[in-house]
């Protein structure tokens, strides 16, 4: 498996990756097994550390795995995010009425804008 005798949070986050860990306690639970099978490396790692350092090594895996797609969300409009979404499927039970209260919302604060431009320009 894991070569984890000298064991770093960067080892820690391939292990949370590779078996696709989101919370502390599935990780505690991995340890668990582990445990039970000889291996106490990840255990003992996690018990060392603390709470605070694993939580970190969660939290920064998996943000910097998701590092480009929140990149790219991030140089997108609005609008274009919502006409990427039309495209795609709806979660189940939703009929598309998702995107009917995206397109109020949008409208909603178009609307408000405006008026506060017209107060602001002296318009109408």
């Amino acid at each position: 498996m894991w070569n984890l005798g000298s064991f770093l949070g960067y080892e820690l986050s391939e292990i949370i990756l590779a078996k696709n860990i989101k919370s502390r306690t599935e990780l505690l639970d991995l340890a668990r097994e582990q445990k039970q099978e000889g291996k106490i490396d990840l255990a003992e790692f996690i018990v060392n550390r603390g709470a605070k350092v694993v939580a970190e090594v969660l939290e920064t895996t998996w943000e910097m795995e998701n590092s480009k797609q929140q990149l790219d969300r991030q140089t997108k409009a609005r609008i274009q995010l919502i006409n990427e979404e039309k495209e795609g499927q709806c979660v189940e039970g939703c009929y598309g009425q998702w995107l009917t209260c995206a397109k109020l919302r949008y409208w909603n604060v178009t609307a408000s804008m405006l008026s506060i431009m017209a107060g602001v320009f002296k318009i109408c």
